[in-house]
């Protein structure tokens, strides 16, 4: 259990030998105005210490909080993070939409964990997101894989897992430099409140777009 801090004196009279003095002479030194009371630091007897910035009720210390906010927010805003959402845009357009009538970019920006993504309006309502990361899991920041009953399978020679149950299309591919991609293609984009009557996408398609390497993380993550 965590300790509150203990109350301390300092002395500023001559007491013999130069020991600290008892109760009974510091309390009469703080009566006379020669010692006055501070607070100290150290965890009364069979109290834990606490971290002079952590608060009451346990947890990080507000100030952890908002330097993690902070840096999490100068990272998505690195320069260079604009020119990589709109290299996936670029990439994904041509795999998905040679005729660039259905994707566009939404300004959305999303990370965290060495991740990177970014949702993309898709056939005037639905909505295309792509994740970019290191394992397999990183979507699950933004997407609860397990419901997508994700299996194992190859494309293209790369290791891959497509999605088995639920109307969206997930996939994610592996590539040899060990970056993961995965996309994930649905009829509705619920941050807009809009959706499409068609996807008009396969598994195969979101698994050669996804293969891609031109798909990598921003510079201020590799």
């Amino acid at each position: 259990m965590a300790g509150r801090r203990g109350r301390g004196v300092r002395c500023g009279g001559r007491h013999p030998g130069g020991r600290a003095p008892g109760r009974e002479r510091v309390a009469r030194c703080v009566r006379a105005g020669v010692c006055r009371p501070i607070e100290s630091d150290r965890p009364r007897v069979g109290e834990a210490a606490r971290p002079a910035d952590a608060p009451s009720g346990g947890g990080p210390p507000p100030a952890r909080i908002q330097r993690l906010k902070d840096r999490t927010r100068a990272q998505l805003y690195a320069p260079g993070t604009d020119a990589t959402i709109v290299s996936y845009h670029h990439v994904l357009a041509e795999h998905l939409d040679p005729t660039g009538t259905k994707l566009r970019l939404a300004q959305n920006e999303q990370g965290g964990g060495g991740s990177f993504g970014t949702k993309l309006n898709w056939n005037h309502g639905g909505m295309l997101e792509i994740v970019v990361g290191r394992r397999w899991s990183d979507a699950m920041g933004s997407y609860l894989l397990e419901n997508a009953g994700m299996q194992p399978t190859t494309y293209d020679g790369d290791e891959a897992r497509v999605s088995t149950t639920g109307d969206d299309i997930v996939v994610s591919v592996k590539h040899d430099d060990g970056t993961v991609v995965t996309l994930i293609a649905s009829a509705s984009f619920g941050n807009n409140g809009t959706s499409t009557p068609s996807l008009g996408l396969t598994q195969h398609q979101l698994l050669g777009a996804a293969a891609d390497p031109r798909l990598q993380l921003p510079p201020y993550l590799r």
